[in-house]
């Protein structure tokens, strides 16, 4: 259990301290910033289209963000693996 305990901490300091991490928000605060694409972002989380999708993936941000996210989701699904391995080899239980 202290192994597990280890780790977590040490991804908490990990995770404070990843490029990737930060990417995202400031990633995100250019997003905020760009009043066309937030207007886009808007109008097609009410009504989605393809044409207004394909107008927002013309944003080098958005596309940036997206890439973000997808790194970020791999990194979700690495963490859960090593939860999974710490939680079986100390034969944790949910």
């Amino acid at each position: 259990m202290n192994e597990l305990y280890h780790y977590l901490y040490e991804l908490e300091d990990e995770l404070d301290n990843l490029d990737i991490i930060k990417n995202v928000d400031n990633l995100l605060i250019d997003i905020k910033n760009n009043k066309e694409l937030l207007e886009k972002l808007n109008k097609y989380h009410a009504i989605p289209s393809e044409k207004l999708k394909k107008e927002i993936y013309n944003y080098s941000e958005f596309i940036k963000f997206k890439e973000c996210e997808n790194n970020i989701n791999l990194l979700i699904l690495q963490i859960n693996n090593r939860l999974n391995i710490l939680k079986e080899k100390k034969g944790c239980c949910r």
